[in-house]
């Protein structure tokens, strides 16, 4: 490719208005210094200029006459009452789409937005979507969510829980498996239990002696260090232990041991100060010659067969 002269390139700012400050071309990549059509003197590379970009002064993007920005509005269903344009980063007086006058800069006009009348309506149909998603997800999780509405993740809802109560909760900590308080006061998760019993069900007969947890023959403890540790699900003639990890009560491997806010009922709690106290629970266990497996409820929630599967594989090897 024909490399431009000076000359040309100098004529080419002239052309738009602008003025070359340099007194050598490098190339189309090469930053220049230039005094803009604005009067505010800045650099650009010559491949930008062509596209129409300018110094930040005049919004850094491409330079619109007002015809093509008016045109703009009009095609898209909305008129430009502005008899001047600036920059695209200027707030406009505008009739929306939906008859609503309001001000927009030509940046976000581009990007889609629109007023606040037609924000919210937009907000509101993506919301009706996500409502179906979410009252399905609560009955998938054996609850049924008592509201007609969805009005984001951090948001209270009435909901009738598995176990009966009706209570409320946001669909963020209803994901990551808190429930009501009467399931956090019962001790242990009700979700692991019916794991636990469709393991239970499945495995073969042999396995099933000396099998403990909750809802069959209580959960099993030891002493360990002054204190007393329960598990999950444990086979004490095989010696083989499942500990069923919920995210709101143990900290995700993801988090740093400096992390906090993971715990719903202490939100200074460290996720080193768990993962401390587990190390000091499981090794109570391993020093009695036990395997523990580890899984959690964002398992159960993927894929309910695999995670049967897996800790079937875990207590019958």
């Amino acid at each position: 490719m024909k490399k431009h002269t000076l000359e040309y390139i100098k004529g080419y700012f002239e052309e738009k208005g602008c003025e070359l400050l340099e007194e050598e071309y490098k190339n189309s990549g090469a930053k220049m210094r230039y005094k803009c059509c604005c009067g505010n003197i800045s650099k650009i590379t010559f491949s930008k200029f062509k596209m129409g970009r300018r110094c930040a002064k005049c919004g850094g993007n491409s330079i619109y006459v007002f015809e093509d920005v008016k045109q703009y509005f009009k095609y898209h269903n909305c008129e430009l009452l502005e008899k001047k344009y600036i920059n695209n980063k200027t707030k406009m007086k505008y009739i929306c789409s939906c008859k609503n006058i309001s001000k927009i800069s030509f940046s976000n006009f581009r990007k889609g937005h629109r007023c606040e009348k037609c924000g919210l309506k937009k907000l509101s149909e993506r919301n009706m979507l996500l409502y179906k998603d979410v009252k399905q997800y609560f009955k998938d999780h054996g609850c049924k969510l008592l509201e007609k509405k969805y009005s984001g993740v951090h948001t209270p809802m009435k909901y009738k829980c598995s176990c009966g109560n009706i209570s409320k909760i946001n669909f963020h900590n209803f994901k990551v498996g808190q429930r009501c308080l009467k399931c956090s006061n019962c001790g242990y998760s009700k979700e692991s239990q019916k794991l636990f019993d469709v393991i239970y069900n499945d495995i073969d007969e042999k396995y099933k002696d000396k099998t403990y947890y909750a809802t069959l023959n209580n959960e099993f403890g030891i002493n360990c260090n002054g204190k007393c540790f329960k598990y999950d699900y444990v086979n004490s003639k095989s010696k083989k232990v499942i500990e069923y990890n919920g995210s709101c009560w143990h900290p995700l491997p993801v988090l740093k041991d400096s992390d906090t806010g993971w715990f719903a009922y202490n939100k200074n709690k460290t996720a080193g100060e768990a993962r401390d106290y587990e190390k000091i629970k499981y090794e109570g266990l391993e020093k009695r010659g036990y395997q523990i497996l580890t899984v959690w409820d964002h398992e159960l929630h993927k894929d309910l067969d695999t995670l049967v599967q897996k800790c079937l594989d875990f207590l019958t090897v």
